[in-house]
């Protein structure tokens, strides 16, 4: 079945609740995606949609579509959510309080605090040290998720959701995190390599990071 291709505007976009059910599907068993939900699988919606709210702000959403021939309408297949060089100067740390506060308040305290503490200070430090100090992220393009149904095209859906990002790279890195290393190869394929780890602990169990960056052209 034929697929095309889009970016996502806003929230009023019709198709932003479809996208977030798609990065529900294809984060499914991913270990990092539900701690970053605070270890509440019935968060994991209101997490995904945290990240599209933030890449509202300063980022790209692509999305692929597939016609339904039924009704005439399009069900989203795949989502790619990338940030530009210099997301740090949009990305302030009162925006990003300000999504995350919903999420945070669905917490209990002691999955709150481990969020915080834990999960987002580690993440800081994963980015710092195998991505570069740059509190801006000047010189990096930031490859946040990548998804795409199962199906015979699925890697030419992710192939065609990434295209944009890999033709506006020029000389500029991008930097990915991975939580399944069966993962890595997919992107090792594209020419990244690995760049560092950070291992998280908490009483859910434990679970490690990794960085890979692919270099500019």
């Amino acid at each position: 079945m034929s697929f095309s291709t889009r970016y996502l505007q806003d929230l009023t976009d019709k198709a932003t609740d479809a996208a977030v059910e798609c990065m529900c599907r294809g984060t499914e068993g991913d270990i990092y995606q539900l701690a970053s939900a605070g270890w509440d699988p019935s968060l994991l919606p209101l997490s995904h949609l945290r990240n599209l709210k933030l890449a509202f702000v300063g980022g790209v959403i692509h999305v692929a579509e597939r016609p339904n021939e039924l009704d005439g309408t399009n069900s989203v297949c795949g989502v790619a959510v990338w940030y530009p060089p210099g997301r740090g100067s949009v990305l302030t740390p009162d925006v990003i309080a300000e999504i995350f506060t919903e999420l945070a308040s669905r917490l209990s305290p002691d999955e709150a605090k481990w969020w915080r503490d834990e999960f987002l200070n580690g993440y800081g430090a994963l980015l710092r040290s195998s991505h570069g100090e740059d509190e801006n992220h000047n010189n990096q393009w930031h490859l946040h998720t990548i998804v795409a149904d199962k199906g015979q095209d699925r890697s030419e859906i992710i192939k065609a959701l990434l295209q944009p990002l890999f033709d506006s790279r020029g000389d500029h890195v991008v930097c990915v995190e991975v939580e399944k290393r069966d993962n890595m190869s997919f992107y090792t394929d594209m020419g990244f390599k690995y760049a560092g780890e950070y291992s998280f602990s908490s009483v859910h169990g434990s679970f490690s990071l990794c960085a890979m960056t692919l270099k500019g052209e």
